[in-house]
């Protein structure tokens, strides 16, 4: 599988563009770090075919590289009117103390199953985090229509909060 093959390419780091998964699905299958970044912190001009359902973001071998290429990769544009008007902070890796954290994580897909080694996998990050004191939570995800009506709601808040920011800036729809 070619997919395979990308963690011997003798790059320090690239970048790609995440609407499905296409940053974090290809770094899963390889051992590799990938990071889909909140929309509008890396400037996307010229405009993806896509819309503001492609986010730019960074792979790299480990998350210490990937935070670093993504603060290269941060900052404003003028010519992307997608990006917020505030500025995102650095990113700087630390210790998290999960002790109260709240995670919900979902184990069952809409579709097809899970295989085992995944599971367990899962489960075992889950039993990590519930031993460093966070409330972990199996949630289940509505199907089917249902979740193209939460899409819908939600590419509509992201549009309404583009325009309510761009609004006091002579923003033309």
């Amino acid at each position: 599988m070619r997919l395979q093959r990308l963690p011997a390419v003798r790059a320090f780091c690239t970048w790609g563009t995440d609407g499905g998964g296409s940053i974090r699905i290809p770094a899963s299958f390889t051992g590799i770090v990938g990071h889909k970044p909140t929309y509008g912190r890396v400037p996307a001009y010229p405009p993806s075919s896509f819309g503001t359902v492609a986010h730019i973001g960074p792979m790299a071998r480990t998350v210490a590289d990937v935070a670093a290429m993504l603060n290269a990769m941060s900052g404003h544009d003028p010519k992307d009117w997608t990006q917020p008007t505030q500025a995102f902070p650095n990113v700087s890796l630390q210790e998290i103390n999960w002790s109260g954290k709240r995670i919900g994580y979902w184990s069952t897909p809409c579709v097809g199953g899970v295989h085992p080694e995944v599971a367990a996998a899962v489960d075992g990050v889950m039993n990590n985090l519930e031993n460093a004191d966070a409330v972990v939570t199996e949630i289940m995800l509505r199907t089917g229509k249902s979740i193209r009506d939460v899409l819908f709601v939600l590419v509509c808040w992201r549009g309404q909060q583009i325009v309510h920011n761009r609004s006091s800036k002579s923003f033309i729809a």
